[in-house]
């Protein structure tokens, strides 16, 4: 059985079938490769392609009518047609034809090839032929390479009981332009194998490049492994997540991605592309978001089992520096009251921003019912970091003790706390069992104190008597 194999460039580029053991004529491929190559660098205009990732590569507009005029003169004008009759960019075609070289594809390249890896990237059951498989092919390229075209050609074999069955020597098989394209009619349990030539308006750019062997499977593999999250912002995209997960050539090459926080949920298509995450932009600032990763057949519907991982995004002050007066103001820190017996409040705290960012701060103390007290309040200057508010008379009571904070333009932020004022026979209790524990503890270090006076005084004495009596023995 013949195997079919048929590649896509992208949505806006014809497809063509391509057959095993069908060679077509390399030296003429390579010849009119480098002929789109001078249209591209004459009509063509460089452009760039941005990524899942946000990250970008080069990549040429080669839509205008011109340059699809230089392509066909590439082609060579008809029989019978008049150069006169002919569009300039045709007749530059026919030109750049010309001036092709296709002996210079024996020779060896004083180039490095601007290719550096060539991969599957992904794959999925056709949606026609449920017995095929299709999946995209990714060229990893230097940054910026020129009017490049990338000359492709694939083999394939088959390893039974570990016998690896040859299918030929390499095929021809088309000319992209875009670093990523479409793979159709690959069969399950057969391997195979991408060769890339990088070729130039001046011939051929380094040594061909070549993938790993892989194999076609026909499975609807859903994503496993870990998710990893780098926030982050700019100007252009706000608060920003680039999401990853681990990734295998049997992968699927859709996603269905769904980002939700409390007030806000966004659902994707996602494509796998050569970069390694995806990027989320305009989030909200210091919120929990939770993402959902579903692999996705070839039509977009999500397979079950989805990975499902939360994640928070920066925060204003992690963007914008602590205190910053692009963000709200923030709580002071490490509020601690204190109640004297004479009803004054010790309060402490730590600033949550510079004494240059804030304007001032307010410190109030607010009974709570059924306590009927005044409530009391105080501002201090921006330097501040402790204070002492009277209290009450009336007791018990219960405080809320608030310290209000106000940048500069007014805005404000608060962080309170809870203290009782009890009642004023507790506070003397209180007193006096500190000082009977006191007068406990200076009477038992005395008694300890003259117990072991006694001891050694006794000691002393039997020591004497003892002596006195060996003395009267001899």
């Amino acid at each position: 059985t013949s195997t079919v194999l048929l590649l896509l460039l992208s949505t806006t580029v014809s497809s063509f079938v391509i057959l095993p053991y069908v060679q077509i004529d390399y030296a003429y491929y390579f010849r009119l490769a480098q002929c789109q190559a001078k249209c591209t660098q004459k009509y063509g205009h460089a452009g760039k392609r941005v990524l899942n990732d946000g990250s970008s590569i080069e990549e040429w507009d080669n839509g205008s009518e011109d340059m699809q005029q230089c392509s066909l003169g590439c082609e060579q004008p008809r029989k019978g047609v008049r150069a006169r009759s002919l569009p300039n960019a045709r007749l530059d075609g026919s030109k750049f034809w010309e001036q092709s070289a296709a002996a210079a594809l024996a020779e060896k390249s004083p180039h490095s090839s601007p290719v550096s890896r060539v991969s599957l990237l992904c794959q999925n059951v056709a949606p026609l032929d449920k017995d095929s498989i299709e999946g995209l092919v990714g060229v990893e390229l230097a940054k910026h390479v020129g009017p490049v075209r990338l000359l492709l050609q694939w083999k394939h074999r088959q390893v039974a009981h570990g016998v690896v069955i040859d299918g030929g020597p390499s095929i021809t098989a088309s000319i992209e332009s875009s670093p990523i394209f479409k793979v159709e009619g690959l069969q399950p349990g057969t391997q195979y194998q991408f060769t890339v030539t990088a070729i130039g308006p001046n011939g051929k750019l380094g040594e061909a490049v070549s993938s790993q062997w892989f194999e076609a499977i026909h499975t609807e593999k859903t994503p496993d492994g870990a998710v990893t999250t780098r926030s982050g912002h700019s100007a252009s995209n706000g608060v920003t997540a680039i999401i990853s997960w681990t990734r295998a050539h049997i992968d699927s090459c859709r996603y269905k991605v769904v980002v939700k926080n409390a007030t806000d949920t966004d659902e994707r298509d996602v494509t796998i592309d050569t970069s390694s995450g995806l990027l989320l932009t305009h989030l909200e600032m210091d919120s929990q978001y939770e993402l959902s990763v579903a692999s996705a057949d070839i039509t977009g519907a999500p397979f079950p089992r989805p990975l499902v991982f939360p994640f928070r995004t920066l925060s204003c002050a992690q963007i914008h520096g602590k205190g910053s007066l692009q963000c709200p103001p923030e709580p002071v820190d490490e509020l601690v009251v204190s109640v004297r017996p004479n009803g004054t409040a010790m309060i402490t705290w730590k600033p949550s921003a510079d004494a240059s960012l804030v304007l001032t701060y307010e410190i109030l103390a607010q009974p709570i019912a059924p306590c009927d007290a005044p409530p009391n309040h105080i501002f201090l200057n921006a330097a501040s970091s402790s204070a002492q508010l009277q209290l009450g008379e009336t007791r018990p009571c219960e405080y809320v003790i608030r310290v209000t904070n106000y940048d500069l333009v007014g805005r404000d932020s608060s962080r309170e706390t809870r203290v009782v004022m009890p009642m004023p026979g507790a506070l003397f209790a209180a007193n006096v069992d500190g000082l009977i524990a006191a007068a406990a503890a200076t009477f038992l270090v005395l008694f300890l104190l003259l117990s072991c006076k006694c001891c050694m005084s006794c000691r002393s004495r039997r020591a004497e008597d003892n002596k006195k009596q060996l003395v009267g023995y001899v």
